[in-house]
């Protein structure tokens, strides 16, 4: 296990710039939480049928005491890679490696089915065909697209977030949500039975649903590019899963008072066709159907911004941390992890080249554990640094600290074992196989650095 050593005596180097503001940090990990919505409707509603917004009611109250956690460590420990040094303080590198293995391959799904997302869209709409070649091109086009997009300067992303998230906020509000509720054809009725598939359907969309709130922690990974004080991180973190929370609670909850479950969970892209469904072939429904398409596909793609960002910054951090080769710490011209992104960017090639529709699903509920196991790891070093390092300076301390860390780690167990309850065999074989590799690469990675007298690193805490 490494030490910190003398954090004074760490000598000033060429790093990240502090270049992102409050609002923009806030809109971004908003946007990369909001997601897929426009293509998943269907299979969430099958879940647990009308009773799917108070399932996102009960992720939502979940994860802010995790945010919450998140806050104080961000605050406490604000460099990039976030959950690193959250739980490697706690638990020393080689668990926290473990974690952001589990976190990688996260990201690196979530990115490569959002880059994917807008294809679908677009096929849905019949701009492409509806072939394999397509879908491939067109993912490895906006692959290249954002590589390039994440080599400059971060600002140029984080405007482009910022632009595209109310695209996709304002559709959603107006044509899937209050539009939808003042138009005449809500009723009550639609939402009975409310538990169509039981308790036990209701509680496994909420512990999977963790996968529809993740990407709030993309603000601890890029906490070193923040340009604001360190004690402000909380409000774009539990921010963010409270402006997700209300767009998905208020489009569901419409969406559900209008149409019967049959159709909301047998009409693929329901968001954009449920328009029809209840204006008709108006001017209205076609404006609004043309808004939703677009919001899906600003929300597919400020998804894969927002993770791009932040596994860029994550392997960053691993390379400073030399748990990855130091190369991936180098910074460009432009102040970003430049060898990080293009490894993201090459990381995506085989997701995207042996893509198909048939594993969506199960990769829907493997992001899903493993996000939630991460939050898990992240709650557990809450706890355990409030009492082995009280002595830190923690710019935004959590009221009640003991009780929401408590409360954290056991959101983050429900959603890790009704994730867990969800999950198929294949899903099984495919986590079981990732955690192998993980072990087996970590291990020589070990090896290699104990032959060459290397240790691996923490950052300091916030002095």
């Amino acid at each position: 296990m490494s030490t910190v050593g003398n954090f004074s005596s760490i000598p000033e180097k060429r790093t990240l710039r502090k270049a992102i503001g409050i609002v923009y940090i806030w809109a971004l990990a908003s946007a990369t939480i909001l997601g897929p919505w426009l293509i998943m409707t269907d299979w969430w509603f099958s879940l647990t049928g009308p009773s799917l917004s108070l399932a996102f009611v009960v992720t939502m109250l979940l994860m802010i005491p995790v945010g919450l956690c998140y806050g104080e460590l961000t605050s406490m420990l604000p460099w990039a890679g976030g959950s690193y040094n959250f739980i490697g303080h706690a638990f020393g590198p080689g668990i926290s490696f473990i974690f952001m293995w589990w976190q990688t391959i996260c990201y690196y799904a979530v990115i490569a089915f959002n880059i994917l997302a807008p294809i679908y869209i677009l096929q849905y709409v019949g701009i492409l065909p509806e072939t394999s070649e397509a879908l491939i091109a067109g993912g490895l086009i906006f692959a290249t697209f954002y590589a390039i997009l994440n080599w400059f300067k971060i600002e140029m992303s984080a405007t482009v977030q910022f632009l595209l998230f109310w695209l996709l906020f304002i559709t959603g509000i107006i044509w899937n949500g209050f539009g939808l509720m003042a138009s005449g054809k809500w009723t009550v009725a639609n939402f009975s039975p409310y538990l169509p598939y039981g308790i036990e359907g209701f509680l496994t969309a909420a512990g999977v649903m963790v996968t529809m709130y993740f990407g709030f922690e993309v603000v601890a990974h890029m906490a070193q590019e923040l340009k604001f004080e360190p004690k402000k991180t909380i409000y774009p973190v539990v921010g963010a899963i409270m402006t997700a929370g209300f767009v998905y609670i208020v489009t569901l909850t419409g969406m559900a008072g209008v149409a019967p479950l049959d159709y909301l969970q047998g009409t693929p892209c329901v968001p954009a066709e449920i328009v029809f469904n209840v204006w008709g072939n108006t001017t209205w429904a076609y404006i609004g159907w043309i808004g939703i398409v677009l919001g899906g596909i600003a929300c597919a793609l400020t998804c894969v911004d927002g993770f791009w960002l932040a596994l860029s910054r994550l392997f960053y951090a691993l390379g400073e941390a030399k748990l990855f080769p130091k190369f991936f710490e180098r910074i460009n011209a432009h102040g970003v992890p430049g060898i990080a992104n293009i490894v993201v960017f090459l990381g995506l090639l085989p997701c995207i080249l042996f893509s198909g529709t048939a594993w969506i699903q199960t990769l829907f509920v493997i992001m899903g554990l493993g996000i939630a196991s991460v939050y898990l790891g992240a709650t557990l070093s809450f706890l355990k640094l409030r009492k082995s390092k009280p002595e830190w300076k923690r710019p935004y301390r959590v009221p009640a600290g003991y009780l929401v860390g408590i409360l954290g780690v056991f959101a983050s167990i429900f959603c890790v074992y009704w994730s867990a309850m969800a999950m198929t065999l294949e899903g099984w074989y495919l986590t079981i196989a990732y955690l192998i590799v993980g072990a087996i690469l970590y291990y020589y990675s070990s090896e290699s650095r104990k032959r060459k007298g290397i240790k691996p690193e923490l950052k300091p805490p916030i002095q």
